[in-house]
């Protein structure tokens, strides 16, 4: 039964990453020194985000459709 139950994860996890769209995260920090998003449609893993000249940080992320939540740690700390 774990075997059933492995390969029908394994199908979603692969069936999502399919429908993935590119994402893009913007945030206006212009004092900060780093940025990372960081979220469910990734294990909250800190990806690095670019800062712009105007001070706008972002980043284009594949995300799988549904509804996430995330954050962005602005000098590694948490930011709403």
């Amino acid at each position: 039964m774990s075997s059933i139950w492995n390969i029908s994860v394994l199908f979603l996890t692969l069936a999502s990453s399919l429908f993935a769209k590119e994402r893009e995260f913007r945030l206006g920090k212009p004092h900060a020194q780093t940025v990372d998003l960081m979220g469910e449609f990734n294990q909250w893993k800190g990806l690095p985000m670019t800062k712009h000249a105007n001070g706008t940080w972002t980043i284009n992320a594949s995300v799988p459709p549904g509804t996430y939540s995330y954050k962005c740690l602005v000098d590694g700390r948490g930011s709403e």
